[in-house]
C-alpha cells in the first residue's frame, strides 16, 4: 500500500486544551476519533493502518454485479458463515422456505377466545365454564391487542408472577390459560402452548402481594342481598345466601346442596365437601342466614343454590345501582371468585369465634384461614353485616 489511509492531528479545543485527532478513510469507511494524549492516538492510528495492509495484502474480493443491497450481502455473508461446513446452501434455503410456509398465521386472539368459551362451557358445565371466563377475560383485560405469535410461555409466566396472589389462585389462572392454548394447538393457531411448562412459586412476587385477601363491604353485602331479592335476580338469592351468610365453596358445595341436606328446625345444614381436602361437616346457620335460606324456601326453588351465570352478572350491576343510589360513599362491588366465602370468614372472626371453629364451619384448616381468607375487619361493620334481614 502506498499511502496509509489513516493520519493523526493535533488540534486545540474552546476550552484551551489540546486534543489529537486519529482520521481517515478506506474502502468507503470513515474514522474520527479525538484522544487526550498523542501516544494514544498514535497507537490507534498504526492500528488501523496495520489493518487496512493486511487487509490490502489478502486474497482479493470476487466483484460481481449484483442486485444486492450493502447491508443485503453482509447478510447473505453472515448466512453462509453461519451454515459453512454444516450443511449445503440450498438445502438450508429450502428448509427456511418451508419452515416460513407452515408458520401459523399470526391473528388476533380474543376473537379466538369468543370461539372457544361456548364450546368449552358445554364440556365441563356453566359455573366451571364461568371460571374459565372470568380468569381468562382477566388477562385478556392487560392483554386487549394480543396475537397469536405474541402469545407466548414467557408472557404468560411474567403476567402470572405479576398477580400477587396466593399459589392455588395463581396455578388456576395458569390452568385456565393452558386449556384455552391446548385447543389453539389442536386448531394449529399456535405451535407452542403458552401455558404449558409454567411452574408456579410458592412466594407472591407482585406489588400487592402484602395486601388482604378481598372482602365485601356489609353495605356492599347488603346491596349484593338486595339485588337478588328482587324479581329479576331472585333465582339466585339461595346461591348468594349459601356463599355469603354460610361460607359454602361457590362450585362444589354451594350449587349441589340440596335442601334434604338444611334442616329448618334445628338451623342446621349437611355439606358434603366434594372438593379435594374438604371433608363433609355439620353446619349450624346464623339467624339471618336461616332467615334468607326460608325465604328462598317460600319461593318454592327446586334447589337452594341455583347457579347461572347471566343472572350473576346482573346481580352484581343491580348491586352496585342500589349502592350508588342507597350508599354512594361506599365503593361499587369489584368481584372475585371468592369474595363471598372470604367475608364469611372475616365476618365469623369478627364475632371473636375461636379460628377452630370456623375452619371445622367452611371445611377447611386454621392455617388456610390466616394464610388466605381472613381478613380483619370492625365490630361495628360486623355487627352490621350479621343484621342485614329479608325485607
Amino acid at each position: 500500500m502506498k499511502n496509509l489511509p489513516y493520519s493523526v492531528t493535533s488540534f486545540t479545543n474552546r476550552s484551551g486544551t489540546k486534543s489529537w485527532r486519529v482520521g481517515g478513510s478506506w474502502r468507503g469507511v470513515r474514522l474520527r476519533k479525538n484522544y487526550d494524549s498523542a501516544a494514544t492516538a498514535e497507537a490507534v492510528c498504526a492500528l488501523e493502518n496495520q489493518k487496512a495492509v493486511n487487509a490490502e495484502a489478502a486474497a482479493p474480493l470476487n466483484l460481481v454485479q449484483t442486485r444486492l443491497l450493502p447491508n443485503q450481502i453482509r447478510a447473505a455473508e453472515a448466512a453462509i458463515n453461519l451454515i459453512a461446513g454444516r450443511w449445503p446452501l440450498a438445502d438450508v434455503v429450502t428448509a427456511g422456505i418451508h419452515t416460513l410456509k407452515t408458520q401459523p398465521k399470526s391473528q388476533p386472539v380474543m376473537p379466538l377466545l369468543l370461539e372457544w368459551l361456548p364450546m368449552v362451557q358445554k364440556d365441563v358445565g356453566e359455573r366451571w365454564g364461568y371460571e374459565l371466563e372470568a380468569r381468562l377475560r382477566k388477562f385478556f383485560r392487560d392483554h386487549s391487542s394480543l396475537t397469536t405469535s405474541q402469545f407466548t410461555p414467557a408472557l404468560v409466566r411474567e403476567w402470572i408472577d405479576g398477580l400477587g396472589k396466593a399459589r392455588n389462585t395463581r396455578a388456576n389462572y395458569r390452568n385456565a390459560i393452558h386449556r384455552f392454548g391446548a385447543w389453539l394447538v389442536e386448531r394449529g393457531h399456535i405451535k407452542e402452548n403458552p401455558g404449558g411448562g409454567i411452574r408456579i412459586s410458592k412466594k407472591r412476587t407482585g406489588e400487592d402481594a402484602a395486601t388482604m385477601p378481598s372482602v365485601l363491604l356489609a353495605a356492599q353485602a347488603e346491596a349484593l342481598l338486595r339485588a337478588v331479592e328482587g324479581a329479576e335476580c331472585r333465582r339466585l338469592k339461595g346461591w348468594v345466601t349459601l356463599c355469603l351468610l354460610c361460607g359454602l365453596r361457590p362450585e362444589s358445595e354451594a350449587t349441589r346442596l340440596t335442601w334434604g341436606e338444611v334442616d329448618f328446625a334445628t338451623g342446621e345444614m349437611t355439606v358434603m365437601g366434594r372438593k379435594r381436602g374438604a371433608k363433609p361437616r355439620i353446619l349450624k346457620m346464623q339467624p339471618s342466614a336461616l332467615a334468607w335460606l326460608k325465604s328462598v324456601k317460600a319461593d318454592k326453588e327446586p334447589a337452594p343454590g341455583h347457579f347461572n351465570v347471566t343472572l350473576h352478572r346482573r346481580t352484581v350491576t343491580l348491586a352496585n345501582e342500589w349502592i350508588a343510589k342507597r350508599r354512594p360513599e361506599v365503593p361499587p362491588i369489584t368481584w372475585d371468585e371468592d369474595i363471598q366465602r372470604h367475608t364469611y370468614i372475616s365476618m365469623r372472626a369478627g364475632q371473636k369465634t375461636p379460628m377452630h371453629e370456623v375452619a371445622e364451619e367452611c371445611g377447611t384448616s386454621t392455617t388456610m384461614i390466616y394464610a388466605h381468607y381472613k381478613h380483619p375487619r370492625p365490630g361495628a361493620e360486623v355487627k352490621t353485616f350479621w343484621k342485614i334481614m329479608p325485607e
